[in-house]
């Protein structure tokens, strides 16, 4: 058989399960358990808590005691406790002196949160749960000699062999053993005897899910939103290779954590869409699914209701255990998840089913670094829940929706405030309603404006107790045609020393210029104006495909097969996102003649990252924004696939000038009447978490790099002011 190791042993081996060495006492009486905190003491290298017990013949009893601290060596290393981890019951104890043997009826009881005596939890381990003679058995008091048979095995525990009883099978929690019965020949002169024992047994990891973070306020959802887990057990537990789930609709969405995931003995980890702090409101992760990987869709479906679970990997490969699952609502509910608010699990012994159900609570702690309006997700991510406390009285009042900017096709629109008490909770009062600037706008008792004329108008809600909030618009004329202005407006960027590639400007194609590169098999730079009339509800297209205007020059287009199963990722320079008036428009940027090869890292993090700020500036703080972004590519570049065809770069690079809405070239007569952000990203593995900021570069890096003079259209004298300069 092999050696039951030591705890410090199993803490560094610890994986799927760890081996529990737990100091156990007998007691003629069932006492019952003490429900586990969910943070009790650990392991701490000190005294251990081995129990020393002693039996009286004549007495028929078994009483055992913790010893005087002891230092070094196995106690040093050996961790639990009678009534604390596990409960060894005693019965039936008698002393026959006709032969001479002392017996006892032997039952062990579970007080961990976790199965022991089984990896899986399902199946029972081959040592089954082992309790070791730590010290054999010797007289105390009397003469003669005491010896402990028969037992089940003798094997090497610690530091020499020791007799064991076994208990083929697991116990789950509370649960108790069969009996076994323990007996000793005992010479009659023998009054008392004493023992120590430990017990020995693999314990089953424990995860609860104990935060769901489903409709972010901050961040998106696809960036924002995150699930907590809690690990009750006592070893660390090692999440590569498990599987977080949910349902999206009909179908199931899920992704495999990578492996060095760990979660720590009584802690908390977050498992998020997104990693980067920048990003995802603030909230720090052991792990992420990728952003769209999984969507939590909140569905209160009484057909596909949403559901969250964490899954292990189980004994066959390719299947999977579930460890914890919850579900918003019971099938067929409405209620909906709470905007900007987790729902935290009150214990974390509970039945959590149900997220809507009384064992959670709605969030009401700030974290996180808010928005630009002041604004904050609510939530514990990474750490003990919040509890449920009573409503106070009105301490802020919040108007919503929080829009910047609103149009006048829709000649109504109804706002609602949100009245909170001091710690964020959800308070009910009465609201007042009053427009500031009625010839613009007017707002009636429940909320509902009525756009009067274009400009700007301030709206306050007051709440009974005088506590308000006021809230900024600007009214626009709304057009349902997209406004592009000069794709170029700054310049058209030129070579130093000229080329032969291809330009394809506003008089081709509407939607952004570029400047085609045969033989690399994609653009040199890409060239376009942003604006928040691009935005709209276009569907995203789903295939990229060849421009066919290159074939009208005698050039071979790059198709999709050409990327497929290469690597990379399909770089968008004009993103898909910033072309969603028509379905038309978001079908040009999937034109491969504007794509790039990018790392997956690079893509979806900092690149993506940037694309996002800039979409915020322009739809929400109304300004105009000139694009033109490339890539960098060394003498003699790698190609996809290394076919020869499609050159990877070695980084991309980024130009922003950005401007207030509606102006252009013959508004700048300072520097100070633009704003200009440089970057160039590296295209590497690795960086999805870096902060997009941390590439900011000048305009004349970026020429020196590339050849080009850029913003060529500007007064000498600005051109030289912000192309030396590094966007603060």
């Amino acid at each position: 058989m092999a050696a039951p190791r030591a705890w410090r042993s199993a803490l560094a081996t610890a994986a799927s399960a760890a081996v529990a060495l737990l100091a156990v006492a007998c007691t003629d009486s069932v006492v019952a358990p003490t429900a586990q905190a969910p943070t009790p003491d650990g392991p701490a290298g000190g005294p251990s808590l081995e129990l020393s017990c002693v039996a009286s013949v004549k007495a028929g009893s078994i009483t055992c005691q913790t010893p005087a601290p002891s230092t070094g060596g196995a106690d040093a290393v050996i961790y639990g406790g009678q009534n604390t981890f596990v409960r060894m019951l005693s019965a039936n104890t008698a002393y026959n002196s006709g032969t001479g043997v002392f017996t006892t009826d032997v039952r062990l009881q579970n007080l961990l949160p976790q199965v022991i005596g089984s990896v899986d939890g399902v199946n029972v381990h081959a040592n089954g749960i082992r309790v070791f003679y730590a010290v054999a058995p010797y007289v105390t008091s009397g003469s003669g000699s005491v010896t402990a048979t028969p037992v089940d095995g003798n094997d090497s525990f610690l530091n020499g062999p020791a007799d064991y009883y076994q208990w083929n099978q697991l116990l789950k929690p509370d649960s108790i053993s069969t009996v076994k019965q323990w007996a000793w020949n005992v010479d009659a002169t023998v009054n008392t005897f004493a023992f120590k024992v430990y017990v020995s047994a693999e314990v089953t990891p424990s995860l609860v899910i104990t935060e769901v973070m489903a409709n972010p306020n901050v961040p998106d959802d696809s960036t924002g939103e995150y699930v907590e887990l809690y690990n009750p057990g006592l070893a660390e537990v090692d999440l590569g290779g498990y599987r977080l789930q949910s349902r999206s609709g009909s179908s199931t969405e899920f992704v495999i954590l990578p492996a060095g995931v760990k979660l720590a003995p009584r802690a908390y980890g977050v498992i998020a869409a997104r990693s980067s702090t920048v990003r995802n409101g603030g909230v720090t992760t052991i792990a992420e699914w990728g952003g769209t990987a999984i969507q939590l869709s909140n569905s209160t479906s009484a057909t596909a209701p949403d559901y969250v679970s964490i899954r292990r990997p189980g004994a066959t490969a390719g299947t999977f255990v579930t460890m914890d699952s919850v579900v918003w609502a019971v099938g067929g509910s409405t209620v909906a998840p709470p905007t900007g608010r987790s729902r935290e699990l009150l214990d974390v012994k509970a039945d959590n089913t149900v997220l809507a159900g009384a064992a959670w609570n709605t969030a009401y702690k700030k974290y996180g670094p808010g928005d630009d309006t002041g604004e904050y997700d609510r939530g514990t991510p990474g750490a003990a829940n919040g509890i449920a406390v009573a409503v106070g009285p009105v301490a802020s009042l919040r108007i919503s929706p929080g829009f910047l900017v609103i149009d006048t096709l829709k000649q109504f629109r109804r706002f609602s405030a949100v009245a909170e008490d001091s710690l964020g909770q959800t308070a009910t009062t009465t609201v007042t309603w009053t427009s500031l600037n009625p010839s613009v706008a007017t707002i009636d008792a429940t909320g509902l404006v009525t756009h009067v004329d274009t400009g700007q108008v301030h709206l306050v809600a007051t709440a009974a107790n005088g506590m308000a909030d006021t809230t900024f618009y600007s009214i626009f004329k709304y057009s349902p045609t997209f406004i592009y202005r000069s794709h170029v407006e700054f310049g058209i960027p030129t070579p130093g020393g000229g080329n032969n590639d291809l330009l394809i400007l506003s008089d081709k194609r509407t939607h952004y210029n570029l400047s085609y590169n045969a033989s690399r098999g994609g653009p040199n730079w890409v060239s376009w104006d942003l604006n928040r009339t691009h935005f709209g509800k276009a569907t995203r297209a789903t295939t990229f495909t060849a421009d066919a205007l290159l074939a009208s020059y005698g050039i071979t287009a790059v198709v999709d097969a050409d990327y497929v199963n290469s690597g990379y990722t399909r770089g968008h320079m004009t993103q898909s996102e910033q072309r969603t008036q028509t379905r038309a428009q978001n079908d040009t940027t999937f034109l491969l003649s504007q794509i790039l090869p990018q790392t997956y890292d690079l893509n979806t993090g900092p690149w993506g990252d940037l694309e996002d700020y800039g979409n915020d500036l322009a739809r929400f703080q109304q300004k105009e924004i000139y694009n033109i972004a490339g890539g960098l590519y060394p003498a003699s570049p790698a190609t996809l696939k290394n076919a020869g065809k499609v050159a990877i770069p070695t980084s991309t690079w980024k130009i922003m000038v950005i401007m207030p809405y509606g102006r252009g070239l013959a508004d700048v007569t300072s520097a100070s009447d633009i704003r200009v952000i440089a970057v160039n990203m590296p295209n590497v593995d690795g960086i999805a978490h870096v902060n997009w900021t941390t590439y900011k570069v000048t305009v004349d890096q970026l020429e020196a790099w590339t050849g080009y003079d850029f913003l060529s259209s500007l007064p000498d004298a600005i051109e030289a002011q912000v192309e030396a300069a590094i966007d603060p």
